[in-house]
């Protein structure tokens, strides 16, 4: 929804009128009413723009926080124009297949110029605009601004788990098992932990496995720690 400069959101993206070119499909829904319209403004400037909240609906909403750079990641959304270091890319705007005008810096000079077509992005690109000078010379309105997604590793196996399994042999005579999962998360401590558990029918052989979620705390949430604990209880079974 953010503009590309990533510092506020334009008007059209709060009325209806503007549309993500997705290559995702959608499901068809009616259309908002208009207090479903004034709920979604109201509801995404307390979440990242309070600091304009009552700010006119014709006016561009400020971000709290500008947001920083593009991680070098593939996109669904289709943009008009994507540019490297030393490329921009424009794609048409008609629909049909994909093939980019191409165009290239000039030498040293600040400008790009016209340098044929191209049937795929340039490596590491991220969207942007542009605007058309005199002779021929095209200009990017943003810098180069991209970085690679950070990584979310998380560091864990079962011997990190506090299993009991003093019922594993009942569990293994039986042929229905029951099985359940959950996590939690504490978001002012930043920590996350899950437990799972397996009995059989008659709530026999109860083995249960509980762990700390180690993960970077950037990407910690209630989501991450209950398929910690589902992963856990999948990973317990496959092994026994």
């Amino acid at each position: 929804m953010a503009s590309l400069c990533g510092t506020h959101i334009k008007p059209d993206r709060f009325n209806g009128r503007w549309r993500a070119k997705s290559r995702l499909k959608w499901n068809r829904q009616p259309p908002p009413t208009g207090l479903m319209w004034d709920t979604f403004r109201r509801l995404i400037k307390r979440a990242f723009c309070t600091k304009n909240m009552n700010r006119a609906k014709a006016l561009n909403i400020p971000l709290d926080n500008p947001l920083g750079s593009w991680y070098n990641i593939e996109r669904h959304i289709e943009y008009e124009v994507y540019r490297s270091q030393n490329i921009m890319c424009k794609r048409p705007v008609e629909e049909g297949p994909s093939i980019y005008e191409r165009f290239e810096i000039a030498g040293e000079a600040d400008y790009f110029v016209r340098s044929g077509i191209r049937t795929t992005l340039v490596h590491a690109s991220h969207p942007t605009s542009m605007s058309e000078g005199r002779e021929g010379h095209y200009h990017p309105d943003h810098q180069y601004n991209i970085i690679d997604y950070p990584s979310e590793q998380q560091c864990d196996s079962e011997e990190d788990e506090n299993i009991e399994d003093d019922g594993l042999g009942i569990l293994r005579n039986s042929d229905t098992l029951i099985a359940c999962s959950d996590g939690s998360y504490d978001p002012l401590e930043q920590k996350a932990a899950f437990n799972w558990r397996i009995v059989t029918e008659d709530e026999k052989g109860l083995t249960t496995g509980s762990a700390p979620v180690n993960t970077n705390p950037k990407y910690l949430n209630f989501y991450r720690a209950e398929f910690a604990g589902l992963r856990g209880v999948i990973r317990y079974m496959k092994k026994h």
